[in-house]
């Protein structure tokens, strides 16, 4: 049987029938639970009829944390750059927020371009991962103290649908887990293939910030019908 994440659900608006979704996915050893404040702090967005998914990621044996059960969208081997990457694992937590889009789109009626991927560390790299792959026009893609993993796997499936959907790639300076060079390389790569990333760097470490969170409610506010 098919694998299927158990998820929190918060709305913006529960009194009234919403038309966006925002799925978000957390970091590395953390739940769907850890993004809960951060959701619950926009306040800009609340005059929409938005709702947020926030999966778990499923539970595996992670090799850079001595190969400790924990949950994890892929496994991580090195902090080096240029290290292997579980290209695997991307694909297969890949799948799983595939079926959450689609769920949103056949079941619950919501257009694909109503549709916004956000994550954290890990889960920001699988943002940005599903979102460029996925074939069809999503609304915008927030990816926050992460970087695209998989370049070569990236490039044979990504899709053209979303080479304008609006990216929000955030970095804290003195990120000490993911170094800040590792998501302005990402910045560097997305842009030489034309896609439309807006970059911004803040005074914090591997974190959201306040002035963060004031700049993701803008950007879901200027984006999210």
């Amino acid at each position: 049987m098919k694998q299927k994440l158990e998820t929190i659900e918060i709305y913006t608006n529960p009194t009234k029938e919403y038309n966006s979704t925002v799925i978000w996915m957390h970091g590395l050893g953390a739940d769907g639970y850890d993004f809960v404040p951060v959701v619950e702090q926009l306040q800009i967005i609340k005059n929409k009829n938005v709702k947020f998914i926030l999966p778990h990621a499923p539970i595996r044996s992670v090799t850079i944390n001595n190969h400790m059960k924990m949950r994890a969208w892929f496994d991580i081997y090195s902090l080096e750059r240029s290290s292997h990457q579980d290209i695997e694992g991307v694909t297969n937590s890949n799948e799983l927020i595939l079926d959450i889009i689609n769920n949103e789109h056949n079941v619950n009626n919501i257009p694909y371009e109503n549709i916004s991927l956000a994550g954290f560390s890990q889960g920001g790299a699988l943002a940005l991962f599903a979102g460029l792959t996925f074939p069809k026009k999503l609304n915008s893609i927030l990816a926050l103290s992460c970087y695209l993993p998989v370049h070569d796997a990236f490039l044979s499936i990504r899709s053209e649908k979303n080479l304008n959907t609006p990216i929000f790639l955030a970095h804290g300076i003195n990120d000490p887990i993911i170094p800040l060079s590792f998501s302005s390389e990402s910045r560097d790569f997305l842009e030489n293939l034309n896609y439309n990333v807006v970059f911004t760097e803040y005074q914090m470490e591997h974190s959201v910030c306040a002035k963060e969170i004031k700049d993701i409610d803008s950007f879901f506010n200027k984006y999210l019908p």
